[in-house]
């Protein structure tokens, strides 16, 4: 019977891997059904805190998995890597790794209060939560974040490679290396087993 759970688990896991743009939503039912959140009243954010009233209420999601970068193709290797392809994910010891680079993207501070984001890792989840009306960390100002070289340095000393995205109007920060010891120091929330969020997603009895 172990065995059998066992194996369900990690089919689970690899479909985690696999998904495409539905990756968002699981992980926004994730965080919704970890910590009792409800649904958003509509599409500007992802969750509601029960518990709370107007934007204040206000919960955005946010999560990316830890792939390890693919071999480099070319004419030489092509034929090779696609025969042999498989999904490359890195555990959450092998951090400290040069290449290891998440990206939690599409930020609207704007919209919300609070932000759970992290990593899906091969051997577990890595939750963060960053509740800007207690940490006061994200930009007041769209414009002064793009014409005042000192104020976006004063946003990056607490959120590290936090940037404007192509669109300028919306921000992104990067989970690597130099960044990661700051967001386990500052803002870790929970590490989430995928049996435990198979557990959250089964039939209860």
């Amino acid at each position: 019977m172990a065995n059998e759970i066992d194996s369900k688990i990690e089919q689970f896991k690899s479909g985690i891997f696999s998904l495409r743009t539905n990756f968002g939503e699981l992980a926004q039912l994730m965080i919704q059904e970890k910590y009792h959140l409800a649904c958003a009243d509509d599409n500007t954010y992802d969750l509601k805190d029960p518990d709370k009233q107007g934007i204040e209420s206000h919960v955005e999601v946010k999560f990316s998995r830890a792939y390890k970068n693919p071999t480099h193709i070319c004419l030489s290797n092509v034929l090779t890597i696609c025969l042999n392809s498989s999904i490359d994910i890195y555990n959450s010891d092998e951090w400290e790794d040069g290449q290891f680079f998440c990206n939690i993207e599409q930020v609207k501070p704007d919209l919300f209060r609070t932000i759970y984001y992290g990593i899906f890792w091969n051997d577990k989840i890595e939750v963060f939560c960053l509740d800007n009306a207690k940490h006061h960390l994200f930009p007041d100002s769209l414009d002064q974040f793009i014409e005042d070289k000192s104020y976006r340095k004063q946003i990056r000393e607490n959120i590290p490679y936090f940037y404007l995205q192509h669109n300028k109007k919306d921000y992104q920060f990067h989970l690597k290396k130099k960044s990661l010891p700051v967001h386990r120091q500052n803002f870790a929330k929970d590490i989430i087993t995928y049996e435990e969020l198979y557990g959250l997603f089964s039939p209860k009895e």
